[in-house]
């Protein structure tokens, strides 16, 4: 699925940039005036190159393959968005990173070896890896990932926001968890994401006696 791992050809980054470009061009054209607003992204880019439950570490050259990956993408909405304008609709193109708090640790992951060279709209955090250890280590977490993310033409610094955050019923009891995800919504909303999506109102989980 990942083609991109194996690096990106001069013909990959065409074809990439050009789907991106009729997709975006198809939504401003087909819903202009109507209010809405598209973020294309892809989830949880850590899993790509370091995939859970494995010791694999980031390669150079996937890490390279993904930059060109998601320049591509944005490129392609940028040329659609230059073309057809964005009247009563929106068309955003984000990078979604899943291990900021490795990343922080100093260790390689997409926080660190990829966004830095991207040019991307909006920047996503799926942000499981920090929600249960409170406030502090959220906001953290978002200071970090601004600071690491490049600044945006259209949004600038405030180009940040939190693709998705929960916590599973078996993990902690609903009273605990009504406390956790209320602290960290108001963390997110304090550090002034753009979005926040949370996951799920129907736990993904198995629910177990805790």
């Amino acid at each position: 699925i990942h083609y991109f791992l194996k690096g990106m050809t001069c013909e990959d980054v065409k074809r990439e940039q050009d789907s991106f470009y009729e997709f975006t061009k198809y939504l401003l054209t087909a819903f202009r005036g109507t209010g809405k607003t598209f973020v294309l992204q892809n989830w949880e880019g850590d899993w790509v190159l370091t995939p859970p439950y494995t010791d694999k570490q980031v390669d150079p050259a996937e890490a390279q393959g993904m930059i060109d990956w998601l320049n591509a993408r944005q490129d392609g909405v940028d040329r659609a968005r230059r073309e057809v304008k964005m009247d009563g609709v929106r068309v955003f193109h984000a990078a979604e990173v899943n291990l900021v708090d490795r990343a922080m640790q100093g260790k390689a992951t997409v926080t660190n070896s990829v966004l830095p060279h991207t040019h991307c709209d909006l920047y996503s955090y799926s942000a499981y890896d920090t929600i249960l250890q409170g406030p502090k280590a959220i906001r953290r977490a978002l200071d970090y990932l601004a600071k690491t993310a490049p600044d945006s033409k259209l949004f600038g610094a405030r180009n940040i926001y939190v693709g998705e955050f929960g916590v599973t019923e078996s993990s902690v009891g609903d009273k605990e968890r009504l406390r956790i995800v209320r602290e960290a919504l108001e963390t997110y909303l304090d550090f002034g994401v753009r979005y926040a999506l949370f996951w799920e109102l129907y736990c993904y989980g198995p629910k177990r006696k805790l």
